[in-house]
């Protein structure tokens, strides 16, 4: 499996990704230049909300839930199990590019041995694979954030206003989110022709030896692909960065 994809990068406690490691990551593969500062994050987000999502946002702040049983919640597994669901999905990224083909899962594409020069520096095939994984990452997200939101609605009153509010703003920004992670293929598109403009040739020899260009844009793609997920998961990982403050702030 993937060096890249299989090292865990958190072991005894889930902390957030830094806001700016995609980013980053995809300037530096894309020679991209940096974006100007962006406006505060309300006037970002305003435009995203409807009259019905300012209300349904509303609702959330001001609903004061009813008395609750002792925690059903612990902290320490709710975290231990999204560090399991994370590491399951980059064990999934991780098959996916062995060339073993596996039932139902997306393949990274390789020229075949014969393929010719227009084939070997083709595109579309990667920016298929790549979409095929932003959506399979799209969903366990999602369904794993649905999960928190559920055990956290158990907790305390607190934490059960947190799951309504977070339950009241994914659904207006999940366009937006959408949107804004449409872009990256574009991001790696630019990475894939700088190294391909920097081949000797586009033999396949030449493409998949250790050092050649679809060699070092595979592990681009690994790297953009787990930077992606770990921003995905920034919400989860805030939900849960919450329960384990309110725990300790008990304790």
């Amino acid at each position: 499996m993937g060096e890249d994809l299989m090292e865990p990068k958190r072991t005894a406690q889930i902390a957030a990704a830094e806001p700016s490691r995609l980013v980053q990551l995809l300037s530096g593969l894309s020679q991209a230049s940096p974006r100007a500062p962006l406006a505060c994050v309300v006037t970002r987000l305003s435009p995203l909300f409807g009259i019905s999502d300012a209300i349904t946002l509303d609702g959330a702040l001001r609903r004061r839930p009813g008395k609750h049983a002792p925690a059903q919640v612990c902290a320490d597994t709710l975290q231990h199990d999204v560090l399991e669901a994370r590491q399951a999905m980059i064990r999934a990224m991780a098959e996916s590019f062995q060339p073993e083909v596996l039932p139902g899962r997306v393949i990274l594409p390789r020229p075949k041995p014969d393929a010719t020069a227009e084939a070997v520096g083709a595109w579309n095939p990667y920016l298929l694979f790549y979409q095929a994984q932003q959506r399979q990452m799209a969903t366990m997200v999602r369904n794993l954030r649905v999960s928190v939101r559920e055990a956290l609605a158990t907790h305390s009153p607190a934490m059960a206003q947190l799951a309504s509010l977070d339950a009241a703003v994914d659904d207006p920004l999940a366009a937006h989110t959408r949107q804004c992670f449409s872009r990256v293929p574009a991001l790696l598109r630019r990475r894939f022709d700088l190294l391909q403009e920097a081949a000797p040739d586009l033999t396949v020899a030449t493409a998949l030896a250790a050092d050649g260009w679809l060699t070092q844009f595979s592990r681009d793609l690994q790297a953009v692909l787990v930077a992606e997920l770990d921003a995905r998961l920034e919400p989860v990982v805030g939900l849960v960065e919450a329960l384990n403050q309110e725990v300790n702030k008990v304790a």
